[in-house]
């Protein structure tokens, strides 16, 4: 999974505002993001994707 540059535009436009508390460099998402994933055979789980 990547992030647009646009996304980390809209980061960075929010840390100026004061409506996010981290740089855009310090962000925890860069560490991966937790998505919900369902299948039949195990139900609803929680899977961490890396981030690029």
């Amino acid at each position: 999974m990547t992030f647009s540059d646009s996304y980390w535009e809209w980061h960075r436009r929010l840390e100026g505002e004061g409506r996010l508390d981290h740089r855009a460099e310090d962000c925890p998402e860069r560490r991966g993001v937790d998505l919900q994933r369902w299948t039949p055979g195990t139900g609803w789980q929680s899977v961490r994707v890396c981030v690029r």
